[in-house]
């Protein structure tokens, strides 16, 4: 295994071997073979561990136990507790998510202060495909199938092409010790349902399931590229836009075989669903004039395009899914984007950007309403957005127009203007939500 690992590094072009790494280590299995493999390596490591202090002595046994080894191999060792559930409290978030946030802002905090050139977790295949099948579950397109990045920034995950399996092998290979901790059993989180229960079901219709699982994930990598080509080149040719209207050359349907599936991903930011494509598709070839109407849209069959149009009526709200990639209210056109792509940015230009672990689907963009308050960035306190909008003095013909994003009932963005405290880029943040907002051209 120490092969491939060093194999990993090269192949990732991390030239490490003159570099000092922050080793992320819990004292479990993964994280204590990924401190064995780099320091019999002979790179400069140090390591951090986090004390979260959620499971009691077992939580100071996991600290004594990663110190006392870190005294043993010589190896720089720092060590926090945390706060967990009281920064979980006070910050609305569940105590996976504030473990989370606390642990990478320190982690960024200590490569900044060391001057350490890269942050190593030890997330392995199993982990990657678990997340894939998360997002398989939840109604993710291709670019939620491709598992865990080897590199986010400064994160590289040296583990991420070796198995559990072979993981255990090597720890048993080298007698390496660890510490079991007991909430990794607890199947009432997704992930261990899904490790425990749905990935050993599915092994005994693939015993192979591991090997392909990760190849769909790499070929997915390069369908998603593909697949933003593509539709960019087929509305170049195909699509035009009016100031009222879109519309559609209904020829080129003809040349795909899931042609719902195709038209969807042209449409489904005017609300309308696979659902109502699969019935759209065969009325193409029919008599024109046949009519199908989304929550803030309408979709005629003409007789040589599809044309879409905007209710007269703006609807009051629209509810945005997790694989909503572009949404649109009355004037306005949202279109989001999650990316693992960190910058420290909360900048609100018309294009912004969110914590995507602090946000919850479906997503509820509205106007405002009088009574709504939120809690602008920068403050910990909330504000009444009629306040908010006089302190920006924001015209009285104006203010109608403004609208909010909701996630879970939260008011994350006052959209064009402010997003909530709660929902920034912080240091810790692993994936990032980015929402641009411009005028829609109906």
């Amino acid at each position: 295994m120490q092969e491939l690992f060093l194999q990993h590094i090269e192949q990732n072009k991390w030239a490490i071997r003159d570099q000092r790494i922050l080793l992320t280590v819990s004292g479990g299995l993964d994280s204590m073979v990924m401190l064995h493999l780099f320091v019999s390596s002979g790179f400069q490591v140090s390591v951090a561990h986090c004390n979260f202090q959620l499971r009691g002595s077992e939580s100071d046994g996991d600290e004594q136990f990663v110190v006392k080894k870190c005294q043993q191999l010589q190896v720089p060792v720092d060590v926090k507790r945390f706060d967990t559930n009281n920064y979980a409290t006070h910050n609305h978030v569940s105590t996976q998510m504030a473990a989370r946030d606390l642990r990478y802002a320190w982690f960024y905090e200590l490569a900044d202060q060391g001057h350490f050139s890269f942050i190593a977790t030890a997330h392995h295949l199993n982990d990657a495909i678990e997340t894939t099948l998360l997002n398989l579950i939840s109604g993710r397109g291709a670019d939620g199938l491709t598992g865990i990045a080897a590199q986010n920034g400064r994160i590289i995950r040296p583990l991420i092409f070796a198995s559990r399996k072979l993981i255990e092998k090597y720890a048993a290979d080298h007698t390496i010790t660890w510490r079991e901790d007991s909430s990794n059993s607890q199947d009432e989180y997704k992930r261990n349902f899904i490790r425990h229960r749905i990935i050993p079901l599915l092994s005994q219709l693939n015993p192979s399931l591991l090997d392909s699982v990760s190849r769909s994930m790499r070929k997915n990598e390069g369908i998603v590229e593909l697949e933003r080509e593509a539709i960019a080149a087929f509305e170049s040719r195909y699509v035009s836009r009016k100031a009222d209207r879109i519309a559609i050359d209904k020829t080129a349907l003809q040349r795909y075989q899931h042609k719902a599936s195709v038209l969807y991903e042209l449409i489904k930011g005017y609300g309308f669903s696979l659902e109502q494509c699969g019935q759209v598709v065969p009325a193409v070839p029919g008599q024109p004039g046949k009519r199908f109407s989304s929550a803030s849209h309408q979709l005629v069959i003409d007789r040589d395009e599809l044309i879409i149009t905007r209710h007269t009526e703006t609807p009051a709200e629209v509810r945005i899914a997790l694989s909503d990639n572009v949404s649109v209210l009355g004037t306005q056109r949202l279109q989001l984007e999650e990316t693992e792509e960190v910058s420290i940015s909360n900048d609100d230009n018309g294009h912004t950007s969110f914590d995507a672990d602090k946000v919850n689907y479906p997503l509820t963009w509205r106007t405002w309403r009088e009574g709504d308050f939120f809690y602008p960035l920068g403050m910990e306190n909330r504000k009444k957005i009629s306040d908010f909008l006089i302190d920006r003095k924001i015209p009285l013909n104006d203010k109608a127009k403004v609208t909010v994003l909701e996630s879970k009932g939260e008011i994350m963005w006052v959209v064009g203007h402010r997003i909530s405290h709660h929902f920034r880029i912080t240091p810790g943040t692993k994936r990032v939500l980015r929402i641009k907002v411009m005028p829609h051209f109906m």
